[in-house]
């Protein structure tokens, strides 16, 4: 409430992007800082996917009745779009046994 809905997924889109670029650079001498990076991706999805949720309420208002179709539509490309990006990693060569 204090810092708003807009900052607070500015702030979690800022610190998701700044713990997956550490991610990107770590190798194998220093993977264990994978652990320590993994609590400030955890926070910051957690951050931008409750506010963005919020955010969809202030689009539906006070009118009950086009909520659900709104909700409904969120949650069926959510389940879509997670659903090609699953297909794509699994197909990645580092997976395939």
């Amino acid at each position: 409430m204090k810092i708003g809905r807009k900052n607070s997924l500015i702030a979690g889109t800022i610190i998701s992007t700044i713990s997956l670029g550490l991610l990107y650079l770590l190798d194998s001498s220093n993977g264990n800082w994978i652990y320590f990076l993994a609590i400030f991706i955890g926070f910051s999805q957690s951050l931008i996917l409750t506010t963005g949720i919020n955010l969809i309420s202030d689009v539906v208002g006070s009118k009950s009745e086009s909520g659900a179709i709104v909700f409904g539509i969120y949650s069926f490309l959510d389940k879509i779009s997670a659903g090609i990006i699953i297909f794509f990693i699994a197909q990645l060569s580092c997976f395939s046994g």
